[in-house]
């Protein structure tokens, strides 16, 4: 009590002389109309100085003007802006004030702000819990600054307003309070979470800063993507961010988590804020695969997986190997890129004495290695396929069992599944029965009449229970095979002949393989869209990337309404003063790619028409590019 007293002593002396502006702004009333208005006279009138909610729950300082319509008042507020506020927003009327200058509501919010020593709270808290007492705003002024005039009066309402600890409303009779002492046990708890509170929004400002000083850093000297993951809670944070930017968020927790940060660096809550701050912080490259990230696919195989790749490797047991037949003597060959690192399949070819053409296709066996339901297989499985983008690769099989021991390899002995065949002199053929080819024969022979092909024919459909006939093979049955080691259904293939050849019964019923077929080409067909999402994406890049004065050449496809053409982009066109000269896009869009826009074309042009079109804008990240025709001449 004695340290209240003499605070407030100290404080009394040093706001008396200020103190007089405020007591007497309204002139000529008594004292007790003073005390009368703090207590009864509540309503809105003009020249009131009063404390409001705004927007984004601002807490602002007024005075009232006049009334707009029936229920709400204009007010002019310590920033100098007029609004209109409804009654309910009005938080506090200072008592004793009438006529208040507008001009003086800054001055008087400064010497407001010069009380606010939330010791005193705790002082008077201490107090009245040893008397068992409550207090009105009024009362507690006169308490801890000896006195109720209208900026004591203020300065006691903002210290319980911004009190999260000592006190809290017992009763409110309009807008007016009776606040009482918290129980002794409440305010440690409180204190205790406070200071929680406070040190978690100085560790998390520290993170802000943290992340700015990352951002401002020139790429070169960014931290490693592995730094961000050491602590625990950086880490946390770093995920909550990762999965804000692929909209892939466990919980409300870690949203909530991307939002604050996203806020504090000035950032929209927005999915593409999240992935520009990761990248310019360095933990995403700057061209991060989304997709990919979005669809959860493995980069990397566990140790675990690895190790037993490699005793799988360093194993000489072949239990096919009585069956084996050496086919050294044939030249075989394989149709496939220079960089392909996983070989799976070849072919032989060989005149017989009658004029036909004997055929072997060699196909890897990595059935040599893996068995159903081995740690190495149950990985296969959940991956499904390889993954090839442009960027990298990402193999079915840990990458040494899949490209030493199970690919075909040039100068080596390989296993191999081999199935031979004999080619009449008319070859194996059979008109395509789904497709009556002959409508489509108005539209140019080439890339327009495949388009349209294309668009109406049936996708695959996999049945193992009963065989589905291979229309365009003109076959009756047809079930994937060549490409073991990065196509899983391909691999449970394999494992069916294996068993047929040693005379064992099938390791797979129907039904399995057609539970298992369901999971794999889902994830098949996912993966699929991934590559030609990620194979646009880097052709866009590249597009983006050329100067604007460069010409292209197109192909109209179709026209997709009115005078909006798709088109084929096949060649560059390089101008010189001599003409023009024609480049094919070998290493950006090779015909095979088949990349296709769309742009509106002039009056005149018809499908199978050959353009010229330009790149006005190119958004790899949002899959949009802007073509402009060229007019020839």
């Amino acid at each position: 009590m004695e340290e209240l007293q003499a605070m407030r002593k100290r404080r009394k002396t040093v706001s008396n002389a200020s103190n007089s502006k405020y007591l007497y702004l309204n002139m000529g009333l008594l004292n007790e109309e003073l005390v009368e208005d703090r207590v009864v006279n509540h309503s809105l009138q003009k020249g009131l100085l009063l404390e409001f909610k705004g927007d984004s729950d601002r807490i602002l300082l007024a005075v009232s003007q006049r009334p707009d319509g029936k229920k709400k008042w204009m007010v002019s507020d310590q920033n100098g802006v007029t609004s209109s506020i409804k009654p309910q927003q009005v938080t506090y009327i200072v008592p004793g004030i009438h006529n208040f200058d507008p001009a003086d509501i800054a001055d008087f919010a400064q010497k407001a702000q010069d009380n606010m020593d939330l010791s005193l709270l705790e002082f008077a808290w201490a107090e009245l819990l040893e008397k068992n007492k409550s207090v009105t705003v009024e009362e507690l002024a006169e308490m801890i600054f000896g006195s109720a005039e209208p900026l004591e009066s203020y300065s006691a309402h903002a210290l319980l307003s911004k009190d999260e600890v000592y006190f809290t409303v017992l009763e409110t009779k309009g807008p007016c309070s009776i606040y009482g002492p918290r129980p002794s046990k409440q305010v440690e708890e409180l204190i205790l979470r406070k200071l929680a509170k406070e040190a978690y929004e100085k560790e998390f400002q520290e993170f802000i800063e943290l992340l700015s000083s990352a951002k401002s850093m020139p790429s070169q000297d960014k931290p490693p993507k592995s730094s961000w993951m050491d602590e625990e809670k950086i880490r946390s944070r770093i995920e909550s961010l990762e999965a804000y930017a692929i909209d892939a968020c466990k919980n409300d927790e870690q949203r909530k988590t991307a939002g604050m940060i996203l806020k504090d660096i000035g950032l929209a809550k927005t999915a593409s804020s999240a992935v520009n701050l990761l990248a310019d912080i360095g933990y995403f490259p700057v061209h991060v695969n989304l997709d990919l990230l979005k669809l959860g696919i493995p980069t990397d195989h566990s140790e675990e997986n690895i190790s037993v790749a490699q005793s799988l490797l360093s194993n000489s047991y072949d239990q096919d190997e009585i069956n084996r037949k050496n086919l050294t003597d044939l030249k075989v060959y394989a149709i496939d890129v220079d960089e392909a690192d996983e070989l799976d399949d070849a072919l032989s070819a060989k005149k017989l004495q009658d004029g036909r053409i004997k055929v072997w296709i060699h196909v890897a066996d990595p059935t040599r290695y893996v068995e159903p339901g081995s740690i190495v297989d149950r990985e296969a499985m959940r991956r499904g396929t390889s993954v090839f983008l442009p960027t990298a690769t990402y193999p079915m099989f840990p990458e040494k069992l899949a490209m030493r021991g199970m690919s075909l390899r040039q100068g080596e002995l390989c296993n191999a599944v081999t199935v031979s065949v004999v080619l009449h002199n008319d070859g194996r053929g059979q008109p395509q029965s789904y497709i009556n080819v002959s409508e489509f024969a108005h539209l140019p022979e080439g890339p327009v009449r495949s388009h349209a092909l294309v668009k109406v024919m049936r996708a695959a459909q996999i049945d193992f229970r009963k065989p589905v006939r291979h229309g365009v093979l003109g076959i009756p049955g047809y079930v994937q095979f060549t490409s073991p080691i990065r196509r899983y259904l391909d691999l449970l293939a394999h494992y069916q002949v294996k068993a047929f050849l040693r005379g064992e019964p099938p390791p797979f019923s129907p039904g399995k393989l057609e539970g298992i077929a369901a999971v794999v080409n889902m994830k098949f067909r996912a993966v699929r869209k991934l590559c030609s999402s990620s194979l646009r994406y880097w052709i866009l890049e590249y597009l983006r990337r050329q100067p604007k004065e460069k010409v292209y050449r197109a192909l109209v496809l179709r026209f997709i309404k009115d005078r909006i053409a798709a088109l084929l982009l096949v060649e560059e066109v390089h101008r010189f003063e001599s003409g023009i000269c024609l480049l094919r896009m070998r290493d950006a869009l090779p015909s095979e790619v088949g990349f296709q826009a769309s742009t509106w074309v002039s009056v005149g042009t018809h499908i199978g028409d050959e353009i010229l079109v330009k790149v006005e804008e190119a958004h790899p990240r949002d899959d949009i590019i802007f073509l402009k025709e060229v007019i020839k001449g």
